[in-house]
């Protein structure tokens, strides 16, 4: 579900025990948007910025390869799936499906960036076809790494009974969900050390700003789920 919260400053929200945000439905009196989400049974707190969908539109668009991270935008972290010493299979969502995920470039500034199930679905299929999905590196460095190979990669689908790992929680449907076979010494360390937690896809994307209006249909739609 994406929760999205109308307020006029920063407030870090916690969930009940149930791990469900109770959400009153909004209208254009509460003002301000700002998202706020619960992964892993953690709440983030999210401040008042734009936020735009993502689509491939261009042909450039699509992912260019995954990185290895510390500090996953989507705050989504690697599940320890098997550990055999000198291998090791790990499970992270690449790309969270109806969440705001924040970023920061020269071109929009600080903002919040949501990948729809629709765009996530092309952009698997793409990166797939393009085997784009097989180029690593770590943080960003634009160095090509070996030692690391996704064996797995699908979409959720909670209607059709596919989930996610166990350990990966709080993840939305459509949310692309993968499976990498670690044999990179150097990584299954840090994997262990939590120097690296997660992954970070590099893409291009075309970006259209969510209006509010239309960020709280979305709200209201999604709370009744």
């Amino acid at each position: 579900i994406l929760h999205l919260f109308i307020e006029h400053t920063d407030v870090l929200f916690t969930t009940d025990k149930t791990n469900v945000l109770c959400l009153p439905p909004l209208t254009k009196t509460s003002v301000i948007l700002a998202p706020t989400r619960n992964v892993n049974n953690k709440c983030y707190m999210m401040r008042n910025l734009k936020l735009y969908t993502a689509d491939l539109v261009d042909t450039i668009d699509g992912v260019v390869g995954i990185s290895i991270v510390k500090e996953p935008a989507n705050r989504g972290f690697f599940s320890v799936v098997e550990d055999n010493g000198d291998s090791m299979l790990v499970a992270t969502p690449i790309l969270v499906a109806n969440v705001p995920i924040y970023r920061n470039n020269g071109t929009y500034g600080e903002h919040y960036v949501v990948f729809t199930p629709d765009v996530i679905k092309s952009a698997m299929e793409k990166a797939t076809e393009s085997k784009t999905i097989y180029t690593y590196d770590v943080e960003h460095n634009e160095q090509p790494i070996d030692g690391i190979m996704l064996t797995q990669s699908f979409l959720i689908d909670y209607d059709k009974g596919i989930t996610a790992y166990k350990g990966l929680c709080g993840l939305t449907d459509g949310t692309w969900v993968g499976l990498f076979k670690v044999t990179d010494e150097t990584l299954i360390e840090g994997i262990k050390n939590g120097i690296y937690n997660g992954v970070s896809v590099s893409m291009y994307a075309t970006y259209e700003e969510v209006s509010l209006q239309d960020a709280i249909d979305m709200y209201n739609y999604l709370i009744k789920f």
